[in-house]
């Protein structure tokens, strides 16, 4: 199915919108391009922790528990931005609904709080709130 008037998908309090969304519900795979934008939440409460996620395309493997975000990619938390040409989510299930670990590539800058790293590449570890940033 291909949905391109203002498409939306909502996952219980997660929310993903694009300027044309595919889906292939046979494959649990979905698609995103143009102006793709993701809102991922920790939980259903609305002090949880929230994840919005920006880019030029995205693609959702549900079969591999994996999404992945290409073209000017930017991850957003209240403490927390990632900016890379490409980011990956890891997913505990294989509906999306929550990530243990984003890894980006590409050339990353990452901004926690007061604090600036840039590098090849970086791992989010989403359970103890770490990065690690290389340079290899």
């Amino acid at each position: 199915a291909i949905y391109s008037v203002e498409p939306r998908v909502v996952r219980g309090s997660n929310l993903f919108t694009a300027d044309t969304i595919r889906v292939k519900s046979d494959r649990r795979e979905m698609t995103g391009e143009g102006n793709v934008k993701s809102l991922l939440v920790e939980g259903d409460r609305p002090e949880d922790r929230q994840y919005r996620i920006k880019s030029n395309e995205m693609q959702f493997l549900g079969n591999e528990n994996r999404a992945l975000y290409q073209g000017d990619v930017e991850l957003e938390s209240e403490d927390l931005t990632v900016n890379a040409p490409e980011l990956e989510l890891f997913f505990t299930d294989s509906v999306g609904s929550q990530f243990d670990r984003v890894e980006a590539s590409g050339g990353v800058v990452v901004v926690e709080g007061e604090r600036r790293w840039t590098g090849k590449s970086a791992v989010y570890y989403r359970a103890d709130e770490r990065v690690v940033v290389r340079n290899n």
